[in-house]
């Protein structure tokens, strides 16, 4: 085995599905969470940057790291969502 296959760490925490139709945050998450969107469009602001995300689109949220997501009103959020710690 290759030594980074040795320190390599993925540990699933939760899982999910939600529809957003506001926003979430600012907030800290304590763990990764990686979003993908099925439906609907929005907002990921972090870092100082926002970035538009929609259908068939992905984004993670890193662990520690302020951000917050915001659903379009007129047409929200539908996405699956995975927690995991790495």
């Amino acid at each position: 085995m290759s030594e980074y296959a040795k320190r390599f760490h993925f540990a699933p925490v939760a899982v999910g599905e939600q529809d957003l139709a506001g926003p979430w945050g600012p907030g800290v998450r304590n763990c990764y969470v990686l979003h993908y969107v099925y439906s609907g469009r929005g907002i990921v602001e972090c870092a100082g940057r926002a970035i538009a995300v929609g259908v068939g689109q992905s984004f993670l949220v890193y662990a520690n790291v302020p951000i917050k997501y915001i659903a379009e009103k007129s047409d929200p959020w539908s996405y699956i969502w995975v927690d995991f710690d790495g």
